[in-house]
């Protein structure tokens, strides 16, 4: 594409740009709790779980009791958030810090991405309201984040609010130009112009061509017939083309000039003046 479609594209894509931030509430909190109704909170293996409301983070935890259900305290909490804006997000859980926690609780973060993080916590180093960043998860308009705690080693687990803070949004990728196409407004340089050497310029001549200024060419206007007679002199100036060639003048007596059948008046005068010197010398003698 040339530079000016590139800088449109450029231009719509940084439009675009602003306005998917604008649509993007970065900060949007996502709360997911046992005492929000439809909020994504569940739990396996429930009859173990039970509920209290000291120093709590929101409303009432849940924890699991050796004195209820099958009295393993075994199960699993499982935060799942509603999503409306697909994005990535920072999940926090929370719980009630104590002596009688567990110190080894165990968090996985699944995400919508395939990708998964995991977290151990020692809730038995604090006390109160406790809040821990376990991870940020990438989460779809109607996907399956979420985050389980997994109480499985015998302990007292505590679950309480999970909270997803969207991050980013998604940004689709609007692609990048092909950096196989020429651009129209730059020359290919993988293709030979007039200056490239090794190829003819169409306003120089061509050295492998011979022109007028070779020795080995005719000259213009000079006779390219055929060769002269025999006896003609070879060594002669060729004869302009189109000039008439100059016949000698015919002989008078019709005889024949010593120098090789050319007519011409030099040869009958010399015969007369010898004919009149012998009739000369005869006229004497009488």
């Amino acid at each position: 594409m040339s530079r000016f479609t590139a800088a449109l594209v450029a231009l719509a894509l940084a439009l675009g740009a602003r306005e998917s931030l604008a649509a993007c509430p970065v900060g949007l909190a996502v709360k997911v709790d046992n005492d929000l109704p439809g909020s994504g909170y569940s739990e396996v293996k429930p009859e173990n779980w039970e509920s209290h409301n000291v120093d709590a983070c929101h409303g009432t935890y849940r924890y699991l009791s050796q004195y209820i259900g099958d009295r393993t305290r075994k199960g699993k909490a499982i935060w799942q958030p509603r999503i409306t804006v697909a994005g990535f997000y920072e999940v926090t859980a929370s719980y009630r810090g104590s002596v009688n926690r567990t110190n080894d609780a165990d968090y996985t973060l699944y995400d919508d991405k395939g990708l998964v993080a995991r977290a151990s916590v020692d809730q038995s180093a604090s006390s109160g309201c406790t809040r821990k960043a376990v991870g940020t998860a990438f989460c779809a308009v109607g996907g399956a984040c979420r985050l389980v705690l997994d109480g499985d080693d015998g302990k007292s687990d505590a679950a309480d609010e999970a909270t997803f803070v969207l991050k980013a949004c998604e940004v689709p990728d609007a692609g990048v130009p092909d950096a196989g196409v020429p651009d129209a407004g730059v020359p290919d340089a993988s293709m030979p112009d007039a200056a490239t050497p090794g190829q003819p310029d169409a306003g120089v001549p061509d050295a492998s061509m011979p022109d007028a200024s070779r020795p080995e060419s005719r000259e213009a206007g000079t006779d390219t017939g055929p060769p002269p007679p025999n006896g003609a002199d070879a060594s002669s100036t060729p004869r302009p083309l189109g000039e008439p060639r100059t016949l000698a003048p015919p002989d008078d007596e019709g005889g024949c000039s010593s120098s090789g059948g050319t007519r011409g008046a030099p040869a009958g005068s010399a015969l007369l003046v010898g004919s009149a010197l012998l009739l000369g010398s005869r006229r004497r003698r009488r």
